[in-house]
């Protein structure tokens, strides 16, 4: 009964842990998770010379979604994109829901060209499954060694692309930093 008692504890311990680091809806990290691996992920870039970027996704016209076909079905959306990033992201990128219909994305250990292809695939294959997305990015070390400056220009970006017409990407730091998304 003891062992028992003790195997139960853990296995509870185990599920607050995830549920104190994941969103509970897609699976993906939260905000406070990710922060935390944005940090050790910069200082690692940093101690290695690579580079990172962060990228920023939200949901076009996801208010349209809720109000016109009801909660759940944003809520199916929001787990699509999920899904979608899981699977399309490398293993070692990481991924997170900020909250509402803002997700982040830290791309490690890559170029300017990998970024862009990066989200032209993310947004392709997005609006292959009718959703249409904007992406702000910022691309580090360029002068923004502070987290609060990375996130400035990838939300500027991001802002950037819903003022040019949504279903697009800006990415401050590439040479293209303007992607348009096509299925």
């Amino acid at each position: 009964d003891a062992a028992a008692l003790v195997l139960e504890n853990l296995r509870l311990l185990e599920s607050v842990e995830t549920l104190a680091r994941h969103d509970s809806l897609t699976g993906l990290f939260n905000r406070r998770e990710f922060e935390t691996r944005m940090q050790e992920e910069q200082s690692r870039a940093q101690r290695l010379g690579s580079r990172c970027a962060l990228l920023l996704l939200d949901v076009d016209h996801f208010r349209a979604v809720n109000e016109e076909q009801g909660a759940r079905a944003g809520d199916e959306m929001l787990q699509m994109v999920g899904v979608l990033l899981r699977s399309t992201l490398r293993a070692h990128d990481i991924v997170a829901r900020l909250g509402g219909d803002l997700f982040a994305v830290l791309v490690t250990d890559t170029t300017a060209e990998q970024v862009v292809a990066i989200v032209r695939r993310v947004g392709g294959l997005a609006l292959e499954q009718g959703i249409s997305l904007s992406v702000g990015g910022s691309l580090w070390p360029r002068g923004n060694e502070d987290t609060s400056v990375l996130y400035a220009e990838a939300d500027g970006a991001l802002y950037a692309a819903k003022r040019g017409g949504r279903g697009r990407a800006r990415i401050e730091g590439a040479a293209e930093d303007s992607v348009l998304f096509q299925a």
